[in-house]
């Protein structure tokens, strides 16, 4: 559900991240919002909103931000179970941030989805072949 995944500015960074709750919650990576402050929110029609780091899972990577003013709109659903090796899977994103360079590729990647199979599974992280770039950091991997 690509009208779930939103950028997250924080300062000068550039990230995906994906809307997980029906009262507005975001999940993206810790990385993206460890310099502190309040991360603007971007959804895909163009709406913005301002949120707050509630909770943070260093050792995982993992940062959620409540922005009560998402409430109510499409969110994806965590798993509960992991992926198995040879599932295909999809990361969505915004490879090298949402303000592209002048030029034919201006705007370009913004909102894309990359596929790819899970190829490993291990106790704290899945590696797949789905292409990653900056700016996909946060995003959310689904099948």
């Amino acid at each position: 559900m690509p009208s779930a995944v939103v950028v997250v500015e924080q300062g000068r960074t550039f990230c995906a991240g994906a809307l997980v709750s029906e009262v507005g919650d975001v999940l993206t990576a810790y990385h993206c919002v460890v310099s502190g402050g309040r991360p603007r929110v971007s959804l895909m029609d163009g709406s913005v909103a301002v949120g707050r780091v509630t909770q943070v899972w260093p050792s995982q990577d993992l940062a959620l931000i409540s922005v009560p003013d998402l409430a109510g709109r499409p969110y994806l659903r965590v798993g509960e179970a992991l992926p198995e090796v040879g599932d295909d899977v999809w990361a969505i994103g915004h490879p090298f941030g949402s303000r592209m360079p002048a030029g034919f590729m201006e705007g370009t990647l913004r909102w894309s989805t990359t596929e790819g199979i899970v190829s490993a599974v291990g106790p704290t992280s899945v590696q797949f072949s789905a292409a990653i770039n900056p700016g996909n950091s946060g995003g959310p991997l689904v099948n």
